[in-house]
């Protein structure tokens, strides 16, 4: 007792609620692949393979039933920001 009046201790009455959490944007990686960069040098432009690969979060389910993630190479990729990657291979 405090001051001849109870002490009153707030309650624990189960979890938080989570309905209100924002949820984080899916993750993706932009990746450029420095051994196709060297193997591209003594080939044709015909021959020459992508080098900037991007990989996201979202999975795609494969017909085993497996989850993979996706995965795909480029030449040019343009983001929604002002930014802007261009691999010019005659360079």
């Amino acid at each position: 007792m405090q001051n001849r009046l109870p002490y009153i201790i707030r309650g624990k009455r189960g979890k938080k609620g989570n309905w209100e959490k924002t949820r984080l944007p899916r993750k993706t990686i932009v990746h450029v692949n420095r051994n196709h960069i060297i193997k591209n040098i003594n080939k044709s432009p015909q021959e020459r393979k992508p080098v900037i690969a991007v990989k996201t979060s979202n999975s795609v389910v494969l017909e085993s039933g497996n989850k993979r993630k996706t995965k795909f190479y480029t030449n040019q990729l343009e983001i929604p920001y002002p930014c802007r990657i261009i691999y010019l291979s005659t360079r």
